[in-house]
């Protein structure tokens, strides 16, 4: 394995990871959502509601534009591996 390969297969795996970790922060935001809305349902005064109303709108624009750059990663990764595959055929 020459150095070409080896750099494409740690790049790839790099992107991967960070995937993975994105998708982490992504289901924070979903349950953060799940907590927002739950308060909005058991919060008793106006404050509390409203905080809940903020934070719901925050977590679920999270939810969305994490789940936006998950799905242009995976895009991006597959770009990488078709740029590895067509230069190994060359070679």
């Amino acid at each position: 394995m020459n150095n070409l390969d080896q750099g494409f297969l740690q790049e790839i795996e790099y992107q991967k990871r960070m995937l993975n970790n994105i998708k982490k922060y992504l289901k924070i935001s979903i349950v953060l959502s799940a907590c927002s809305v739950l308060g909005l349902v058991l919060a008793e005064n106006m404050p509390l509601k409203i905080l809940s109303i903020i934070l719901f709108v925050i977590s679920i624009f999270l939810v969305l534009i994490l789940g936006w750059v998950i799905h242009n990663g995976y895009k991006n990764v597959n770009k990488v591996i078709d740029v590895y595959e067509l230069k190994k055929k060359q070679a």
